[in-house]
């Protein structure tokens, strides 16, 4: 029998999901099990894979035509 692959829980903006999850659970440290730090709140470029982000910031800036208008 073929396991499935569970889906990580990233933002649908987020074309490479298995880089980062900024929907995730916020842990003080990373947790020992693959399961537990793939639920984790994380950018992976940042200080490593399943580094604990506490928090993150969207900030959308207007495209060029929209700021002329």
């Amino acid at each position: 029998m073929a396991r499935r692959k569970k889906p990580l829980k990233s933002g649908w903006w987020f074309g490479t999901c298995g880089h980062s999850n900024l929907n995730g659970q916020y842990f003080r440290s990373i947790p020992h099990q693959r399961q537990q730090r793939k639920k984790g709140i994380f950018w992976k470029t940042w200080r490593g894979r399943y580094y604990p982000l506490q928090a993150t910031t969207m900030l959308i800036q207007p495209t060029a035509a929209e700021a002329a208008s």
